[in-house]
């Protein structure tokens, strides 16, 4: 359902605050009479006896009115441990029939008219987006628009509740979806105006529409902020947010300069926002910079002037730092008498943090590098630097040369050769340039093909493609034996493959949506869990991992549901928690995934749970104590774990609406994030195929609903790129089926990816997307997983037939 939510997401350095607020909501309380409304000569008109009769009056008289116009404020109030908050964020939006309209959110200013869109962002001062827009300004062009999805969130264009009374004939079925019947609240009065006040219902979510009782015009909007006090982390008790459409006025003289967008003088006219990037540098003269030794005296790009010199950005909380700092210093060992050569690691932390405490930390890592202080905080800014470590390398002029993000593994052999080639009087950034200019280039053409796309299908509606299961067919190049079927289990979905306490393994099994079933190796019932979860409490998938005692859990997700909360069991799935505790009576946008993960590497397991909506990636202990949230990451939608580097470390790599895959640290900080060129990552999966320690991974290309692409990645530190594609059936499985599988359907050497089509077949895949075999197996796959039996492997699969297990020879 419709109407607002706050909307915040970082770009770059730029924080972008959306106008998204989104409406769910009604009352228990008994609908008083109604009010009669006047028209625009004052008079009485009619009765209106319900919320529903209201709301079909403001949406008549919105859909009539040749203009709009408003300026408001949104105002979010915290009560949180230590202390309340209170946030104003003021927007504005002014509207003229046919073409014309101007939204301001914070940063945010976008003005349609004349068949252009003009947007620009306070913090990328020197920007300005110009794109080619319809004649005519209507709800789907505005959806369409990838720049204002990107500047005022995902799907902003059917969330402005102004925007939907001004231009949908169906705005009531709009704002209504998925809600109760709208009930009527007693009146209220702004500014000595009597207002109705009309109440809308979704599941607990509540929402009032104060709407003014002589003009029918929205004035205030009072939001659920169920998402605010879970977004928070755990540190608010109690949260409001409301909308205030100060000035609100239809049919209004709306001055003709609203409409015009003067671009700044010295602004770059781009067709997307481009984050500030330390490629943006190569080839100038590096920022000014002040910074200082240990010792308080300056160093500065005077003060290195001849020399060429590596700066090393660093945090002390930073892991990836505690591996590029070694092998930056056994690099400066090569250059310990080269007077033209200087090495330094700029320190990143607050100005009061202690010198002891670096220095601390080089001795424990044996790093002997010259340590910087970066005490007015401005290098990141100046740098534009995205995360640390980033290195940066100058020339005897002070140009900037060279920079890498993140841990390069091949930094004891690429940073000598740019050293020697600026030693010899080259330059060695036009290489990088050219490749970051090339990224922009593919980026434009995704943007430019993505928005063309939209165009062409604009007409149709948007519908789920249904699969048609297909005709059963035998495997290529194998030969399945049956081994056994189980009716046991009624509504068998997902499985696992797990070893058991006394060292065999045995099946698990989603049953029905709120049961557990656990299958031994012969396909006999072995148990059969009830989770104690309240009734409206649903799961389709099982995430499991095991601590440094050996014990395991299982955590139990409901995956695309928008569900509240997780579940989670011990080896005997015995319920621990259900997380978060508070979300049934301060609803969230749901849960996307939960991982079970060690991070870390120190033998705690935790629980890593990716939200949709604005609430972003939290940690979580297995006692249910929230360890950290990093709200950064928009709409997960699948995460998982890379393999654990030198130091035991792994990462957690984060599918999102972006595309990109967002990746983040055991302490929750985030790296830059991965992007795939112009291909968008809708889910990842990782699994070690070779057995030996390094972990493959695949993922799913959705540029349209019902046609996808598995994609195998090469993830290399900072770098990934997808090595392999392979076209699956058209359409969306009936069941939520684990998309992507990886398995061992051979005794010997790799293992395999498993992909279930939504046509009922089986694609069986190499480490290196190799087609191995091809099968209909003529039911809708609910559940796929590989196991040994009695020493072969063995093919499982869940229908709503049963599940049965298959010799694989």
């Amino acid at each position: 359902m419709i109407i607002w939510r706050n909307f915040r997401t970082v770009a770059g350095a730029a924080i972008v605050v959306g106008m998204c607020l989104l409406l769910s909501a009604c009352s228990e309380s008994t609908p008083p009479p109604g009010e009669k409304p006047s028209d625009a000569t004052g008079n009485q008109t009619q009765t209106l006896d319900s919320g529903r009769e209201i709301l079909e009056a403001v949406a008549a008289k919105y859909r009539k009115a040749a203009s709009y116009m408003d300026r408001g404020v949104i105002r979010i109030h915290m009560e949180r441990e230590e202390g309340p908050v209170d946030e104003s964020i003021p927007f504005a939006l002014m509207f003229q029939r046919p073409d014309k309209l101007r939204i301001e959110i914070d940063q945010v200013s976008a003005v349609l008219a004349g068949g252009k869109l003009h947007a620009a962002l306070s913090g990328l001062p020197g920007q300005v987006v110009v794109r080619p827009t319809p004649a005519e300004v209507d709800l789907d062009s505005l959806g369409r628009s990838r720049i204002l999805a990107q500047v005022l969130g995902e799907g902003f264009a059917r969330r402005l509740v102004r925007l939907v009374l001004l231009l949908d004939d169906n705005a009531i079925q709009q704002l209504l979806e998925e809600a109760g019947e709208p009930e009527l609240a007693e009146p209220g009065e702004i500014e000595g105006r009597t207002c109705h006040r009309v109440r809308i219902r979704q599941q607990d979510q509540v929402a009032t529409l104060w709407i003014d009782r002589e003009t029918l015009i929205v004035r205030r909007i009072e939001l659920p902020a169920g998402e605010l006090i879970e977004g928070a982390g755990g540190t608010v008790q109690s949260a409001s947010r409301a909308a205030e459409f100060v000035g609100a006025e239809l049919d209004a003289q709306v001055p003709a300069e609203v409409f015009q967008f003067e671009i700044p003088e010295g602004a770059e006219v781009v067709k997307f926002f481009q984050p500030p990037s330390p490629a943006d540098l190569l080839g100038k003269p590096a920022p000014d910079f002040q910074f200082s030794d240990l010792e308080g005296n300056p160093v500065n790009r005077e003060s290195l002037a001849g020399k060429v010199t590596v700066l090393d950005f660093w945090g002390l909380n930073c892991g990836p730092c505690r591996i590029s700092l070694p092998a930056l210093s056994n690099i400066r060992q090569q250059y310990a008498d080269n007077a033209k050569v200087a090495f330094y690691a700029v320190n990143i932390d607050a100005p009061q943090t202690e010198n002891a405490e670096l220095t601390k930390l080089f001795g424990e890592l044996d790093v002997d590098i010259p340590i910087l202080r970066d005490r007015q905080q401005d290098a990141f800014a100046a740098f534009r630097i995205p995360g640390v470590p980033t290195l940066f390398v100058l020339d005897g002029k002070g140009t900037v040369q060279h920079y890498a993000i993140g841990a390069n593994p091949g930094l004891a052999q690429e940073l000598p050769k740019t050293i020697e080639t600026l030693l010899a009087g080259e330059n060695t950034f036009e290489a990088q340039k050219k490749e970051y200019q090339e990224q922009l280039r593919k980026m434009e053409e995704a943007v430019d093909k993505a928005e063309a796309s939209s165009t062409e299908s604009a007409s149709e509606e948007p519908s789920v493609p249904e699969a048609q299961i297909a005709a059963r067919s035998e495997p290529r190049s194998v030969r399945l034996k049956p081994l056994w079927t189980s009716t046991d289990v009624k509504e068998p979905g997902n499985l696992l493959a797990v070893p058991a306490a006394d060292g065999q393994v045995k099946l698990v099994v989603v049953d029905g949506w709120k049961r557990i079933a656990e299958l031994s190796l012969n396909g006999k019932l072995l148990a059969l869990h009830e989770p104690n979860i309240e009734s409206q409490e649903l799961f389709n998938a099982l995430r499991t991992g095991v601590d440094a005692s050996g014990k395991r859990y299982y955590a139990a997700v409901a995956l695309m549901s928008g569900q509240q909360r997780f579940h989670l069991f011990d080896q005997q799935f015995q319920l621990l928690l259900s997380f978060p505790d508070n979300a049934l009576k301060n609803p969230h946008s749901g849960i996307a995934d939960v991982q079970l993960a060690d991070l870390a590497g120190d033998g705690n397991l935790r629980a890593y749970v990716g939200y949709w909506g604005e609430v972003g990636v939290h940690a979580v202990s297995l006692t249910g104590e929230r360890v950290w949230a990093n709200r950064n990451v928009p709409n997960v939608q699948k995460m998982t774990v890379t393999g654990p580097d030198a130091e035991g470390n792994r990462r957690l790599l984060c599918a999102n609406v972006t595309g990109m895959l967002a990746v983040m640290n055991a302490q929750g900080e985030s790296a830059p994030p991965l992007v795939l060129g112009d291909r968008r990552i809708g889910w990842i999966t990782s699994a070690d195929l070779e057995g030996d320690g390094r972990m493959a991974y695949c993922g799913l290309v959705a540029e349209t609903l019902g046609k996808n692409e598995a994609a195998g990645l090469a993830i290399d530190g900072s770098n990934a790129r997808i090595t392999w594609t392979y076209q699956l059936p058209d359409g969306v499985s009936r069941q939520p089926v684990q998309p992507i599988v990886a398995g061992r359907l051979t005794k010997d050497g790799s293992g395999q990816w498993l992909l279930p089509g939504p046509d009922g077949s089986i694609h069986i895949l190499s480490a290196d997307g190799e087609m191995l075999d091809r099968f209909n197996y003529g039911s809708a796959i609910q559940g796929l997983t590989t196991v040994e039996i009695d020493g072969k492997p063995a093919l499982l699969v869940a229908t709503e037939k049963g599940v049965a297990a298959w010799a694989f020879e």
